[in-house]
């Protein structure tokens, strides 16, 4: 299945997206970065940084609920 060799690809390129555009994100940078990434601590950081636009996302991505730094053991187990 060529997806699963795909998504290390997107999370290497979601984190550069997010450092290179972290200094000035747009509104559809910070929905693409809580879409896309998937390394535990950036997605608990963009979490923690943006908090209403994780509410928000997280009916489409509940993982989102769980993205805090309090909760990151939760989030790894999920």
């Amino acid at each position: 299945m060529q997806r699963s060799n795909d998504w290390p690809m997107i999370e290497l390129l979601a984190a550069i997206h997010h450092r290179e555009n972290r200094d000035f994100p747009s509104d559809d940078f910070i929905k693409f970065w809580l879409h896309e990434v998937r390394t535990l601590e950036l997605l608990s950081t963009l979490a923690s940084d943006y908090p209403m636009q994780a509410h928000d996302l997280s009916q489409q991505r509940p993982l989102l609920i769980l993205a805090t730094p309090q909760d990151i053991e939760a989030l790894r187990l999920a």
